[in-house]
């Protein structure tokens, strides 16, 4: 007498360890995507903090170019940078500020004795916690 063995299907056990390797295959795939989506996410925060950085280093240096006194302010979460002399001012907003390790106001003299004037520009993201810093030196020519 000869068996017949029926090999048309799966059995169960043979679909549950299908089951069990794809889910883990499919949760490493999940992760590796995830992990780079947050990645992307912190390269493209830090690349507007130095954007942020560059744009604000111009404003300071048009300021400090124009030989006019003028103020650097923080209030709740703002930078705000205004001519003493004329009305020109400008705000920012967008990430947490520091000039020359305070976020007190300062004032620069330009004409005075601050023709040059050293400064540490420090912007830190509110979503993440990346920081960028900047050093430079403001001159009168």
């Amino acid at each position: 007498m000869k068996l017949q063995s029926n090999s048309k299907g799966l059995t169960l056990v043979e679909t549950l360890a299908i089951l069990v390797i794809s889910s883990i295959v499919m949760l490493v795939i999940f992760n590796i995507v995830l992990s780079g989506i947050n990645n992307s996410k912190q390269i493209q925060e830090r690349a507007k903090l130095q954007n942020e950085a560059n744009y604000l280093l111009t404003v300071l240096r048009e300021f400090h170019e124009r030989g006019e006194t003028y103020t650097i302010s923080f209030n709740n979460g703002e930078m705000l940078i205004e001519s003493a002399e004329s009305p020109n001012k400008a705000v920012f907003n967008t990430y947490k500020y520091e000039v020359n390790g305070a976020i007190e106001m300062l004032t620069v003299n330009p004409k005075g004795t601050e023709k040059s004037f050293t400064l540490e520009l420090k912007l830190t993201s509110k979503k993440y916690q990346i920081e960028h810093t900047t050093k430079t030196i403001l001159q009168i020519l």
